[in-house]
């Protein structure tokens, strides 16, 4: 609960069991700072794991535990907190400005709103892609596409196939399932998210909206090429 935004919650807040007082406060001091920090100074910081940044920051076992690994499980869909710290500090500093939220159109409205705002003819559906240089798309007909930087998200046998020399891609996987179901009522009683902190969860969370998360690893061929 965002006690800044709903400080009834304060209270109840502070005497639930996660994490300890001084986690809190330490919560609230990351939340003031994010607010202030730009996206420069986020770049020029030294990037760490998120879990070494939250560790230095001063947060408790307990907290990395019973929290942060339980809600950044389900944002970057891994609970040992690898993901770099600025991409921490970015999605902490987008959750302490603005409200996560459903379109009333389904999530399928985010992408068209961005493809509204592309020029005709910007995105290519059915196109499939021959080879992948840095800068260079070529297609299967043999027309090709130039750009100022390439990003490839597919399996990891078509990326090793478009890029040779790509390298082992195994184990990079970030896979998550998402489950939908009804019930008669809900055991919750307000929109929040239920977090499960076991060390090996079958499901992440579940929130009255209806639905949970699940992990399970393989692999993630995403890359920039630069």
């Amino acid at each position: 609960m965002d006690v800044f935004r709903c400080p009834q919650h304060a209270l109840g807040t502070a005497a639930q069991p996660i994490g300890t007082i001084k986690d809190k406060l330490l919560v609230g001091k990351m939340r003031l700072g994010a607010k202030r920090l730009t996206e420069k100074r986020m770049r020029d910081q030294d990037d760490r794991t998120t879990e070494t940044y939250l560790r230095d920051y001063g947060f408790s076992e307990g907290m990395l535990n019973q929290f942060f690994r339980a809600f950044y499980g389900g944002i970057f869909l891994e609970r040992d907190l690898r993901t770099s710290s600025r991409m921490f500090q970015f999605t902490f500093k987008m959750f302490a400005e603005g409200y996560a939220t459903l379109p009333a159109n389904g999530m399928q409205a985010i992408s068209n709103q961005l493809a509204d705002r592309l020029p005709e003819g910007a995105i290519r559906l059915d196109s499939p892609v021959r080879a992948i240089s840095r800068q260079t798309v070529t297609l299967e007909p043999g027309e090709s596409i130039a750009a100022d930087a390439v990003v490839m998200a597919t399996d990891s046998e078509t990326a090793r196939r478009l890029v040779p020399g790509l390298g082992q891609t195994e184990g990079l996987c970030r896979l998550v399932i998402g489950i939908y179901f009804a019930a008669n009522e809900s055991p919750l009683n307000e929109a929040i998210i239920a977090l499960n902190s076991a060390e090996d969860p079958l499901l992440l969370s579940v929130s009255q909206s209806g639905w949970a998360l699940g992990t399970a690893h393989g692999t993630l061929p995403a890359k920039l090429l630069r």
